[in-house]
């Protein structure tokens, strides 16, 4: 049995690219502010942290840093459109 290294990629469809260390990630939240407070839903991607389980695909997360505080913090991949292949 071989082990598949998975990689945290973005997009949809056949347009997916894999995530590079320090891409920016913008929150969901974000949709509902306007002007420069958008700014505090973006994220800078770090790391992987956890990586999915085979039975919980949604289970993946993502150490990312606050572009506007510089907080670190862990959050669910599938928050940010982010999936594993």
């Amino acid at each position: 049995m071989g082990s598949k290294t998975q990689h945290p990629v973005t997009g949809n469809g056949n347009r997916t690219r894999e995530l590079q260390v320090s891409e920016v990630l913008t929150h969901p939240m974000a949709a509902s502010e306007k002007g420069p407070s958008r700014n505090r839903w973006r994220y800078r991607f770090l790391r992987v942290t956890k990586y999915p389980s085979p039975d919980r695909p949604d289970s993946g997360r993502l150490l990312v840093e606050n572009i506007v505080t510089g907080k670190r913090t862990d959050h669910y991949a599938i928050l940010f459109n982010v999936r594993f292949q």
